[in-house]
């Protein structure tokens, strides 16, 4: 990022190391989907979410405010290159809100991050929680905001590299404002090894000892080791890795070139089908957004359609049949 926005990441980088205390939570101490599991290259689709935060009013003022989770990831992609995931969360408990009254837990389950295929590499993460005062028109821009970092974080590979300029400009005019956005807690972290599980990032005071033994509860806040409740600032994120990518079926290269080779199919013309399952099966097996072999799965799916809607003994249907030729999130494929 840059401007505005860069200048507050840089507080984070700045601050001493006594003043933040980071650590990846034991399984033991985390829900059971806690468990840590080191993610190879290709060996999965990686997820992360904020799962709970704590706001402190010490920090904040009497000014009303909105408290805005805003975080960036960055992964290499299947070109070699670097794309970056931008994402802003406002809960609507939070939005134009009292201060006096922000010394609480906000449970978020927000995903920040994902599924992507991790591709091997460093996976960067920059995660603040930010206390922006309220101005005349941010309601709705800040609505913006959110909408278009929805697609440039979490979406698909493609719309994170035409969103995310968009995305960072309009959070360089927000905290650019007169309004003065600060910072309440946040990390900076570069995961040259992606392990799954629980990351907590807690506020503590300079003359303060690091938290011993903190354990993250079902349903995400952050406790100490009695069971007490952390009442500094902090956030809690999971990273989680899968072998499968459920939301195949919404990549949009892959949706327009199925439709093709359904159109081809409805009006009978084999030789436009196999052109356009070429097509099509590039687009799947080289796409930013799949894992290779799971391009190769729907790929082969996409393929076996094509030979029930030409059988061997025919090269072209007179009639229309679409019945063989599903739309596409209900192909079958064997993941």
């Amino acid at each position: 990022m840059t401007g505005a926005v860069r200048d507050l990441w840089d507080r984070i980088r700045r601050t001493p190391a006594e003043d933040w205390h980071f650590e990846h939570i034991p399984p033991e101490r985390a829900p059971a989907d806690g468990a840590h599991h080191v993610v190879g290259a290709e060996g999965g689709y990686v997820s992360a979410h904020l799962t709970a935060m704590r706001l402190s009013e010490v920090r904040i003022g009497t000014k009303r405010l909105y408290a805005s989770v805003t975080s960036l990831f960055t992964a290499d992609t299947l070109a070699g290159t670097r794309a970056e995931f931008l994402t802003v969360s406002t809960p609507e408990m939070l939005r134009d809100a009292d201060a006096a009254n922000l010394d609480r837990v906000v449970v978020a389950g927000k995903r920040l991050l994902g599924p992507i295929p991790y591709r091997g590499g460093d996976i960067s993460a920059e995660i603040g929680l930010f206390a922006v005062p309220s101005a005349d028109l941010l309601d709705p821009y800040l609505d913006l905001v959110e909408q278009v970092s929805t697609f440039a974080g979490v979406s698909f590979v493609p719309a994170a590299k035409s969103l995310v300029p968009t995305a960072k400009a309009a959070l360089d005019a927000i905290f650019g404002s007169s309004a003065s956005p600060s910072l309440e807690i946040g990390v900076a972290k570069n995961f040259s090894t992606v392990t799954t599980g629980y990351y907590c990032v807690v506020r503590i005071p300079r003359s303060g000892a690091a938290p011993a033994g903190l354990r993250v509860a079902a349903d995400g806040r952050l406790e100490r080791a009695d069971g007490s409740e952390v009442t500094e600032p902090y956030l809690v994120f999971q990273i989680s890795a899968d072998t499968r990518r459920d939301d195949w079926a919404m990549i949009p290269d892959l949706q327009s070139g199925y439709e093709r080779i359904r159109q081809a199919a409805r009006f009978g013309d084999l030789r436009l089908a196999n052109a356009e399952m070429a097509v099509f099966e590039r687009a799947a097996i080289f796409s930013p957004d799949l894992l290779p072999e799971d391009g190769r799965r729907i790929a082969d799916a996409v393929r076996s359609r094509i030979q029930l809607a030409f059988p061997q003994t025919a090269t072209a249907r007179t009639d229309p049949h679409t019945d063989v030729m599903p739309a596409f999130a209900d192909l079958a494929v064997a993941f």
